[in-house]
């Protein structure tokens, strides 16, 4: 719930810090195969995604300025 805040707020980094701590302890507390350790390996390979694409939007913005062709993030 806390990596989802982070996320909303386009903060990746916290997000992903946030959902590793909870995929670890499911994880941990409830094995690899289950089904909420699996939403939780799933979610963070999203959380990534986005974090990659928002970083690669800023560059672009940083190359290009105001010209930058800009993709809007999925929000969930």
């Amino acid at each position: 719930l806390v990596a989802r805040v982070y996320e909303s707020k386009a903060e990746f980094r916290s997000a992903l810090q946030h959902e590793k701590e909870g995929y670890t302890i499911y994880k941990n507390q409830l094995g690899e195969h289950h089904e909420k350790t699996k939403e939780s390996s799933e979610y963070l390979k999203y959380l990534t995604q986005q974090a990659v694409a928002l970083q690669r939007t800023m560059n672009e913005i940083y190359k290009n300025g105001s010209n930058a062709n800009i993709m809007p993030l999925k929000v969930t």
